[in-house]
Formats: C-alpha cells, structure tokens, sequence
C-alpha cells in the first residue's frame, strides 16, 4: 500500500472506528480474538459481525453490485450448528485487510458503473449534495439513521483527498470506502447507554429490524422495514407478525433455505462431499445437484406453512427429476427439473431421513457410517448431544468385512464397556437407516450380508425399518423442542442462555398448540421477549 493510501486508512479508522464500537463494553471489537471478550463470556450479547453470506448478500442490496468481494474472504468459523454465531466472528488483521480492499473495489464500481446515479443522485462538487449522498448511503449501510456528527466525519474524508490534491470523484470515494470499512457496517451494534447494566433492555426499532431482517434474508433491511422501524411500528407485535408474512413471501426468505436449513440439515455439507468413484461410479455432478436441489425444495414447503414440521419425518412426498428418481428406484416419469411427487405409502423414501444428501453427507466415501447417521439424529433432531468418545479408541477398520456385516461389527465395537454407553444411544439410530447405502440407494444386502435395520430405542421401544424408527422419533416430546431451540439459535446468532430456557418452553408449547407450522414459530421466536431484548451482561451464561 502506497504512502497516500495509509494516509487514507488512518482517518477511515481514526474517525469512524470508535463511536462506542470499537472498544465497547462487549468486548468485541475489529481485531478482537475468538469469543470475543469476557464480557460476552459471562452472558452479554456480543456485538455480531456479518459473517460472509451477510456481508455479500449487504451489500448486493445496498448498492446493487455485480461483485462478490466476499468470496476472498476466509471461511467463518462455526459453532453450535452455524456460521452466523457472534461468539465465534472475530475480525483477523488479515480480514480487515480484505475489507478495505473489498471497501475499495466496490467504492470503485458504484462511481464507474451503472449503479452510480441511483448512489451518488446529485452533483457531488456541491457541499449541499454531498451531505445527503452521504447521510442517505451511511444510513442504510449502518442500518439506522445517520448522526449529523457522523455525516460532517464523512465530509472529512471527503477533504483528505482534496487536501491531497486530488478531485471530486477521489473524495467521494474515500468517504464511500469510509462508509463501508466502519464498525457501524461490518457489525450490526446494539449499543446501550448503560452497558454495564445487569437487566435486559428493549431492542430500538432500527436494531429490532436488523434482527429481523438479518434471521430471514441474511441481509440488511428493505425500505419497508426501515419505514416500520422510523415510524415505531416494530413495537407492535401485530405489525412484527405482518411484517414475517411479508418477508417470508419475498424471495429473499430463501436464505433461510439456504443458511437455516444449509446448515441444520446439512445441505451445504453435500458440495465438499466426494463418494469414492470405485464404489460409487454412478456418482456424478448432476446427482448431487438434484440431491440437493430436492432437500432445499423439501424444507421449502414446510416454509411456506404448506405442511406441518410434526410431519417432518414421514412426510408421503418428494421432489425428483428423471436422474434421482431412476437413483431412488422410483416409478415416475420426469424430465430435468424437479418436481413435487407423492410417495406411497409402501415406498422405502419418506420425510427427511431418507433425502439423499442427508444420507450422503452421514456416510464415508466408501460405506454408510450408522454412528455418523446416529450422532445426526440425536444433535441434530433431539438436540442430545452425545458425550465424546474416550482418548484412544479407534474406530471400525475400513474394508474388513471378515467379522461379518456392519451391524456385526458394530456389536463387537459395543462389546468394549467405555464405548457401550455412547454407542447404544447412537448405534440404534444409525442401523435403522441401513437400508440406504452411502449414497443414498435402496438396499437389501450389505457386502453379501442380508441388511437389518431393526433395533430398540434406549427407552426400550423396538422398530423393525427406517419408517417405523422415524415415528418413534417424531413422537419424541425432544423432537419438536429440539426444532424450537435450533432456530432460536440461528434467529439470535448465539445458543440458548440458561435464563431463556423458561422462553423456550413456552415458545415450544404454542408452537406445537398452533399446528407445529414453521411461519407461526418464527413469529413465536421474534415475538419473544429474547429476540426483541438485549440481555444484560450479568445474566446466565449458556
């Protein structure tokens, strides 16, 4: 970086790196470590950096780019099931970096391309005009209103690149890259007046909206919402519940097909997935496509409340073209696209657990893994997390079948006590869905060896397939509380605090009254008291 550019830098971060962001009392600012601070450790929300699908999805809608500067950006670590948890988005000295270039390349763009006039809508030359490009631009990118404070900061950038010799257009620039690079942009804050306070406080309505906005488009609110938040509305729970109807019917809501479901049912997992090619040769790129495209298509109609999520698990349809359904074995004449099809009720595919990329991603590229597939059902469906295995016990060796099928050896695994604890909460699970092979085809043998996919519950209730295992498990009282805490978790970009388990509760048992419909527990969740407070920094830890 040349002499001029750091001339540059410095004011970016001198003027608007510090108005209660950087420095603040959660403890995380833009070069803060993993955690974010004590303070977030013992209960606070920390402050949330967007995390790569949000930066992305931001700025296309703030300033209609074609760029995807995002995709330099280092993966975003995850915890508790997703990307978008506060405790775990630190900000590198290498990631800072790539914002400022990211800063400057799209500053770059919005002045040299078609997108200019809808930015910058007056003569810039003209004091005047420049104060309303900028407070226009700074509020919708910081998500809340401008201060005149703030504004006359970005005139100032303004001024670096004049007092430096340079024009106009360079100013302008510099005061976009500013706008941009600042905490009140890459952060979504939740400022308070008394930080330190042990109570919870109310959300203002700019912060409620990006909530709002950030839990079901991954992105910054519309002009809509933001009209909802000036004028007070948001503080109506009639109006919040309208404006989740609203939101959900634009297409933007697939990012919660994307990013919720991407990641709870592991739909995302499927691009890095690669079954190995001598047992598999079948696989190809138009398989895992269609895998996936069905599993997104599936959890969407559960989002637009066209079934009930208690039907999650024996649900009689589908969606396929010609290629997964020759793969699946089914009797339906289909073309390229996929289509919604019902199943009958002798069919071996139903609900989620039998989706081809759940069953792909759940296995080793050379076999199916029930413990894998098991541990999935209980994190993942139960939210009972099983304990870790003990140091030093290995698992099965691959490629010996000399000790007879994989439920056989499996059983010898368990034999040893230390892994007889953990594997009989597992295995069961994963055995009932031996009928699918790594991939996700239906199968009878295993290796030469007929499959059984029978086993007992560790409450004692037996199932002889898959299906039957499936309605124990949708009957299971941790099922749909289980549904519950993961989107709350997403929704709030942390995991549940000890003080909120009584919410939760609640919230679970007037979704299951209400019919157990995805729309209503996302109004139920963003109704809360949780969702439109602030925690105080001295409550529970999760």
């Amino acid at each position: 970086m040349d002499g001029n550019a750091w001339l540059r830098m410095l004011p970016l971060i001198v003027l608007l790196g510090c108005d209660g962001v950087i420095g603040s009392s959660d403890g995380q600012g833009p070069f803060a470590g993993p955690g974010g601070g004590d303070v977030g450790a013992v209960g606070a929300d920390i402050i949330h950096r967007l995390n790569q699908t949000e930066y992305r999805n931001t700025t296309r809608d703030l300033l209609g780019t074609q760029l995807d500067p995002a995709a330099n950006f280092p993966a975003d670590d995850v915890s508790f099931g997703f990307d978008n948890i506060a405790q775990v988005l630190s900000v590198s000295p290498l990631l800072f970096e790539l914002y400022e270039q990211a800063a400057q390349d799209l500053a770059a763009e919005v002045l040299n391309t078609g997108i200019r006039d809808s930015i910058v809508f007056c003569d810039p030359s003209l004091a005047s005009c420049r104060s309303d490009v900028f407070r226009e631009l700074a509020s919708r990118a910081w998500r809340r209103p401008a201060s005149e404070e703030e504004v006359t900061r970005l005139q100032s950038l303004f001024d670096v690149a004049l007092n430096e010799g340079e024009g106009v257009e360079e100013g302008v620039e510099l005061a976009i890259r500013g706008i941009l690079l600042s905490p009140h942009f890459i952060y979504r804050p939740e400022l308070d007046d008394d930080p330190l306070s042990a109570q919870p406080r109310l959300l203002n309505d700019y912060e409620l909206a990006s909530r709002l906005s950030y839990f079901l488009w991954s992105s910054m609110p519309d002009q809509t919402l933001f009209a909802a938040a000036a004028d007070g509305s948001l503080e109506d729970e009639t109006e919040l519940r309208a404006q989740v109807d609203r939101m959900l019917s634009d297409p933007k809501a697939q990012a919660l097909v994307d990013n919720f479901a991407g990641q709870w049912l592991r739909i995302r997992s499927l691009e890095d997935h690669v079954p190995d090619y001598a047992s598999f040769p079948e696989w190809d790129g138009a398989l895992r496509d269609a895998m996936g495209q069905e599993a997104k298509l599936f959890f969407g109609e559960f989002l637009r409340g066209n079934v009930s999520m208690d039907e999650l698990l024996l649900t009689d349809f589908t969606f396929l073209n010609d290629r997964l359904a020759a793969h699946y074995g089914l009797p339906f004449d289909l073309g390229g696209q996929l289509e919604r099809v019902d199943l009958d009720a002798n069919d071996p595919r139903f609900g989620l657990l039998t989706l081809g990329s759940l069953l792909t991603v759940t296995s080793t590229p050379i076999r199916t893994s029930p413990v894998k597939r098991g541990v999935w059902i209980l994190e993942q469906l139960l939210c009972s997390e099983p304990p870790p295995p003990p140091p030093g016990v290995e698992g099965l060796p691959e490629g010996d079948i000399s000790s007879g099928s994989l439920r056989d050896r499996l059983e010898l695994h368990r034999a040893d006590p230390t892994c007889a604890s953990c594997h009989n909460l597992m295995d069961p699970l994963g055995l009932g869905l031996e009928n699918y092979d790594a991939i996700g085809s239906f199968r009878t043998e295993d290796d030469g060896f007929p499959v059984d996919a029978s086993g007992q519950l560790i409450d004692g209730q037996g199932f002889t397939n898959a299906r039957e295992m499936a309605a124990l498990i949708q009957q299971d009282e941790r099922f749909e509380h289980c549904i519950v805490e993961k989107l709350f978790t997403y929704a709030l970009g942390r995991p549940v605090a000890t003080s909120e388990q009584p919410f939760v509760e609640v919230i679970a048992e007037e979704f299951a009254q209400s019919g157990s419909e995805l729309p209503e527990l996302i109004k139920l969740i963003v109704t809360s008291e949780p969702f439109r407070t602030r925690r105080g920094t001295l409550e529970g830890s999760p």
